[in-house]
């Protein structure tokens, strides 16, 4: 069982949360575009490090340091408790499409021991190129026709994320946390384009860290395909491989 060290407790200790149940509250739209990922949570914290040796997997603990944080939020309807790759093929596939025809936000590698301090942290996604203290992966789903007939979105997204609360035992653990997303127009864009700021604001527990990044390597190239497509085709994200991870067993390929 993978568990985060006595040091990060005692960090975490500082800011705890009172609901460990899943709620995502959405305020505001980009100037009429809806933007709201607000069904379905899943949140990690990445610990371990698994190695092979000998032909053996070896989980070994990271620095805190290198702690991490992963975050998704989702419009689609998942049950974020099962593992998705082994689902029979037919309902992968339809997972798959739900989280490409949804909006979503995918936020990794967020400093676990910043988070623990209540830290605020930024991330900005420019010209396609990531920079700030974590990554960013924003996937919109097509908006109601009559808001994007003669616009389309900012593509310069600014986020940040303002911890809440933070209560990490031995199993298991609680977050809770505001994010707020921003558009606005990158250089080079023409035409009329939505902007403006959505705030996220929501709790969940802590998921398992094999079971999510084994789900996390489903959603994230679907979600990563939609940033870079737009809504307008993010649906054609559905096929996106699923990424290879590392299990108990070993790697796991698509």
């Amino acid at each position: 069982m993978r568990r985060i060290p006595t040091l990060t407790l005692t960090l975490a200790l500082t800011l705890t949360v009172t609901a460990t149940g899943c709620g995502i509250i959405v305020n505001d739209d980009f100037q009429g575009v809806p933007f709201a990922p607000d069904s379905t949570v899943l949140a990690t914290a990445d610990t371990h490090e698994l190695l092979l040796r000998g032909g053996a997997v070896i989980p070994v603990t990271r620095p805190l340091g290198q702690q991490v944080l992963t975050i998704l939020l989702t419009a689609a309807r998942l049950d974020v408790g099962q593992e998705w790759r082994r689902y029979p093929t037919d309902t992968l596939l339809e997972i798959k499409r739900e989280l490409a025809t949804q909006d979503a936000l995918l936020l990794k590698n967020i400093p676990l021991d910043a988070f623990a301090r209540g830290d605020s942290m930024e991330a900005l996604v420019q010209d396609g190129e990531q920079s700030g203290a974590f990554d960013v992966f924003v996937g919109a789903a097509l908006p109601p026709e009559s808001e994007v007939a003669d616009r389309g979105l900012g593509s310069k997204v600014r986020v940040r994320i303002d911890p809440q609360g933070l209560d990490v035992p031995v199993r298991g653990g609680s977050l809770s946390a505001s994010i707020s997303v921003q558009r606005e127009r990158e250089a080079g864009q023409d035409g009329d384009v939505a902007t403006g700021e959505v705030v996220l604001s929501f709790s969940s527990s802590i998921h398992a860290e094999r079971l999510s990044e084994a789900n996390l390597a489903v959603a994230e190239p679907i979600i990563a395909c939609m940033q870079q497509r737009g809504p307008a085709t993010a649906g054609q994200c559905r096929d996106a491989k699923e990424l290879p991870y590392v299990d108990e067993t070993g790697i796991v390929s698509p």
